[in-house]
């Protein structure tokens, strides 16, 4: 993706300002995430790539409290969960109402920008769940690949040691 395109995304996000103030990248910094992995279709990029404490609107109280949300998601589009987790900690996921052409991953980056894929998948409906390999930021991310609108309901268990980190798109 480029530059004007990542422009564009961010201009169409209802939180676009606190994003823009919020992360320290430009759009040209932004980390695809993740480039295809494992052949699927999943390709899809933060807003700004940051997931560091602070950062996305990680310091929206309201959306870093809520283990709930409810997502239209536009063809191309993405919706995302991160969560602040310590080793061994453990997230679980319940999704519904999604079309068939969700695809979702549970990923990590690394401190050189890098990303690491955990879990992945394609489905609409069904149970992420994550043990914390490490201490770190998680994310659960859920894309459209098909051609309409979907919506997406999730809601967030939090087993001791994890937290909501932030949710994109915020709210």
């Amino acid at each position: 993706m480029n530059a004007t395109t990542i422009a564009a995304v961010l201009a169409g996000l209802t939180s676009a300002t606190m994003i823009s103030t919020a992360c320290n990248k430009t759009a040209a910094d932004a980390t695809e995430v993740p480039a295809e992995p494992k052949g699927d279709p999943v390709a899809a990029e933060h807003a700004c790539g940051n997931h560091a404490e602070g950062a996305c609107g990680a310091g929206d109280a309201d959306a870093t409290a809520a283990t709930a949300r409810t997502f239209e998601i536009l063809p191309g589009k993405f919706a995302e969960a991160n969560f602040q987790m310590t080793k061994g900690s453990k997230v679980s996921a319940r999704f519904t109402k999604g079309s068939a052409e969700i695809a979702w991953d549970v990923h990590s980056h690394d401190h050189s920008g890098g990303t690491q894929i955990h879990d992945e998948g394609t489905s609409g409906e069904g149970t992420v769940e994550l043990i914390a390999p490490d201490d770190g930021v998680f994310s659960i991310l859920w894309q459209n690949t098909g051609n309409t609108a979907t919506p997406l309901d999730v809601t967030i268990t939090l087993g001791e040691g994890a937290s909501i980190h932030s949710w994109m798109p915020a709210q």
